[in-house]
Formats: C-alpha cells, structure tokens, sequence
C-alpha cells in the first residue's frame, strides 16, 4: 500500500514513531493514544531542541495524518485480540440496549368482579330522573321525559294571567336550564323564587290560622314575572311537595336551603341483619373442617375437609 506520510519532515517522522509506538502497545492499551497526545509530545521536544511551538496548521495536518492512520490500521489489521475487544464493545451496546427497553405494564386482571357502579339500574334511574330524562321506576314503570307544558300553566280564572306571561320557546328554555343543573343547584334556584311575608290579616272563628304567606316569581329574558305557585310547578314540571320542602327552611329563617343528604345516612336498605349473619357463621362452623397445610406456624385458617 502506498504511504500516505509525507516526507522530508521532523514532524512527520515523529508521528510515524509515535504511531508504530501505539501499535506495539495495543495488547496493554485499551485505545491508542490520540493525536493531542501527540502533538502535546512534539512541542515538548521543540522545546528542548529550541524549536517554535506547533502552528495551527501543522496541527491539523498532524490530525487528518493520525485519524487516517487509525482508519487504515482498523481496516487492514487482522490482530485477533482488536476483533474480539470490537465484538465485545457491540456486545455491551446491545446489551445495554435491551436493558432501557421500556415494557408495557400488562392490564392487571383479577377474578373478582369489579365495581360497575354506572350499571347499577337504581343508579342510572336516578341520575335520569334527575336530568329530566326518561327512566324506569322501581316498579318497572316506564315513566315519560320531562317536557314544556304547553297548555295553560294555572287555573284559567288565575288574578295573577300567569297564561300569557310565557311563551312556547320561554317555556322550553326555561325548562331546558333548569334541568341542565344539579340538585342543589335546583333547590338554590326554588328557594330564590319564594318570597315569604307574615299574614296581613287573619279571618276570626278559625281553628288553625297559617302564619306566613308566600309570593312566586321567575326570571328570564331580563324580567321577572311574578306568578303562582301552580304555575311554577307546571314551568319545572315539579310537585308541590318540593316546595313546601323548601318552604318550612324559609319559616325557620335561614338563608339557604339545607344541602342534599341523600346517600349520607345509615339507613341501608339491603344490609344484612345481624342475626342473619350470626346465623350463617355458626352454620359454616359446623362443616367438618381442617387446618391449612400452607404456613401452619402462622396461618390459622381452615379448609372444609375432603369428603371420604
């Protein structure tokens, strides 16, 4: 192969020395020494012969010499012990490849059913009821979707015309926004459309006098209509037991009403009852039973025994 090295130069032949150097030295040295290296060795003996320091040039070309060098040696050299330290370097690298692969966690299954409360038929009821949506009852009752009353909204001789203070498309809206709330939100919206007022006069020769009168009102488009109370329930398509509900917190003086307890009590429906768990207990305990094979110095547990 023809030599790339050029001639009639110190600095050439120093670089060839320390190459051939670094070859010898290749079973004791994991990498061969660089070409800073060797540039750092040339100006230490400039020095001492009394020569200048190395030139950017000359530093370059020292570089482009050594890394070509070094790609002919890797290419040509038929060493055994530089192939098996290549092909134990590859080695680490895939090795350490593997050991970042990132594996995707597997779904933990289990055989116990797990908790589907939006199947629950109670629950879905109730959530439909509460949107105003079509459900079926406890009974198995298909009962309707909420929808705008179109009729007359009171009694037609009302004082009050409440008949004619809303329109189908105001009816509808109305309607529409307030079941788009939640309940408490509802009962706020209620308890801000009554009015409560002390009786003005009462009529003589009556057993039992109410106390407190109430006025009904509700807002939309920007205006407030005042109207009755029949004509309330039928714009919510709600009974008159929630307002009386909402009425009895205004004669107590609050402010607000109370929030929704419902699903906050202890009062549960299908909870066992103490003597029916006691009794199945003590009639498991009665089956021929015997201690568990698996960690006996720990495990208390017993297993129904094998029938003979």
């Amino acid at each position: 192969m023809m030599s790339k090295w050029p001639r009639g130069s110190f600095l050439c032949s120093l670089v060839k020395l320390q190459t051939e150097t670094c070859l010898q030295q290749k079973d004791t040295a994991h990498q061969p020494g660089t070409s800073n290296e060797i540039v750092e060795e040339r100006s230490n003996i400039s020095n001492l012969n009394g020569t200048g320091g190395v030139t950017s040039d000359e530093n370059d070309d020292v570089h482009a010499v050594f890394d070509d060098s070094l790609c002919d040696r890797d290419i040509n050299s038929g060493n055994s012990s530089f192939q098996q330290r290549t092909a134990d370097h590859i080695f680490e690298q895939k090795r350490e490849i593997v050991k970042r692969k990132v594996f995707e966690l597997k779904e933990k299954t289990s055989k116990i059913r797990p908790r589907n409360p939006d199947g629950w038929k109670k629950r879905t009821a109730a959530i439909a009821r509460e949107r105003g949506e079509e459900y079926s009852s406890q009974t198995g009752k298909i009962v309707a979707k909420k929808e705008a009353s179109i009729g007359l909204l009171c009694k037609e001789k009302c004082r009050l015309n409440c008949r004619v203070k809303f329109d189908t498309e105001a009816r509808k809206a109305i309607l529409q926004k307030y079941y788009s709330l939640v309940c408490n939100a509802k009962n706020a919206l209620l308890f801000k459309s009554q009015f409560i007022k002390p009786v003005a006069r009462h009529m003589t020769n009556i057993k039992k006098a109410k106390m407190y009168s109430f006025t009904y009102s509700v807002t939309f488009n920007k205006k407030t209509e005042v109207i009755c109370r029949d004509a309330l329930c039928s714009l919510y398509q709600i009974g008159a037991n929630r307002i009386e509900l909402l009425q009895q917190t205004l004669k107590k003086g609050l402010n607000a009403p109370s929030p929704d307890s419902r699903d906050h009590h202890t009062n549960r429906h299908h909870k066992l009852k103490e003597e029916v768990v006691t009794f199945i207990v003590e009639h498991i305990k009665k089956f021929p039973a015997e201690q568990s094979h698996y960690s006996r110095n720990k495990n208390e547990h017993k297993n129904i025994s094998r029938l003979s």
